[in-house]
């Protein structure tokens, strides 16, 4: 029985565009950085097209991306 840890990825501090979302083990669909749901941007990482989304900090966790980084001013 595989137990995940639901409390580690609550929804809000996502980007506002439109992300596409996959969970830990899923293959990740577009070349880009992606980070895990709810944690502010912390946990961002770049996948390659194909890689599998791995749990973060050990737990499994929703991915969200590509983000697209802003440029500073």
């Amino acid at each position: 029985m595989t137990q995940t840890n639901e409390s580690f990825i609550p929804a809000g501090d996502e980007p506002d565009l439109p992300l596409v979302r996959r969970r830990t083990g899923e293959k990740c669909p577009e070349s880009g950085k992606w980070q895990p749901v709810g944690l502010g941007g912390r946990g961002r990482q770049y996948f390659e097209k194909g890689e599998t989304f791995p749990r973060f900090e050990g737990a499994s966790v929703e991915w969200i991306g590509p983000i697209q980084e802003s440029a500073a001013p």
